[in-house]
């Protein structure tokens, strides 16, 4: 079946190739986490949550964890794929085999736009699971963390937003839809920092030529850009409504 239609030069799910899907984001869906979100990116749905900072001497281990201890920031990230968000044709599992690279992903960009705790010792977790999996969610999951620390009160220097872009024909798809990524196209996954553009973490699936990495990079850029927006919206409304009435 083909991505763009020569009819209409839509793609399947009617979206034009730079159009995202529709945002949906619910906050403190979590009651027993300082911070949750549940972020929807078209059918695509990802469960944030942040607990702390709490104190890292809590660990369980007799010898402390002194990575943590010695680190200010204190930050711990996980990404998990829930069993049943997709089915993996090979395993019949629904584990994805670079959850710890997606972690380590996710903590090198909350690092990032996050402050030094106050107490050294205190450590942050953020977990993302995704719940239901219809393409682009490791993106999604790099901008629903940040909406999940912003829920815990936790201060940030600017948002993460993250943007999956595959090509076809000369064509950049931003915001890909699982559909899409089946194809085995050129695929590239970036976390930005909103205002700046600044990239913090790309990822890139399948071989592909040198010369389609520009063209794949500035429609992911202008994608993460569109997805700021929405985003930005979302949390100014957030924050107008969590914040106390004041008269005069």
């Amino acid at each position: 079946m083909e991505l763009i239609s020569p009819l209409t030069g839509l793609r399947r799910d009617g979206r034009r190739e730079d159009e995202i899907r529709d945002i949906k984001c619910h906050f403190g869906v979590a009651k027993d986490a300082d911070g949750s979100v549940l972020f929807e990116q078209g059918n695509t749905k990802i469960l944030a949550t942040v607990f702390g900072p709490s104190d890292a001497g809590e660990n369980d281990d007799d010898d402390g964890d002194l990575d943590l201890l010695e680190d200010p920031s204190g930050l711990e990230c996980e990404f998990k794929l829930s069993a049943f968000s997709q089915q993996d044709r090979r395993t019949g599992q629904g584990d994805d085999p670079r959850a710890d690279e997606y972690s380590e992903y996710m903590e090198m960009c909350y690092k990032v736009v996050m402050f030094p705790h106050k107490n050294e010792n205190s450590v942050v977790k953020v977990t993302c699971q995704v719940l239901q999996a219809d393409g682009s969610h490791l993106a999604a999951a790099l901008t629903a963390g940040t909406l999940a620390l912003i829920d815990a009160g936790i201060q940030i220097k600017d948002l993460i937003v993250g943007c999956t872009t595959t090509i076809i024909d000369g064509k950049a798809l931003v915001d890909i839809s699982s559909h899409e990524e089946l194809q085995r196209l050129p695929q590239v996954t970036v976390g930005v920092i909103a205002r700046s553009g600044e990239i913090i973490v790309m990822d890139m699936k399948n071989r592909f030529h040198k010369d389609l990495l520009n063209p794949i990079l500035a429609a992911s850029l202008a994608g993460s850009g569109k997805i700021f927006e929405e985003v930005e919206a979302i949390v100014r409304e957030h924050v107008k409504n969590s914040a106390p009435n004041f008269t005069t």
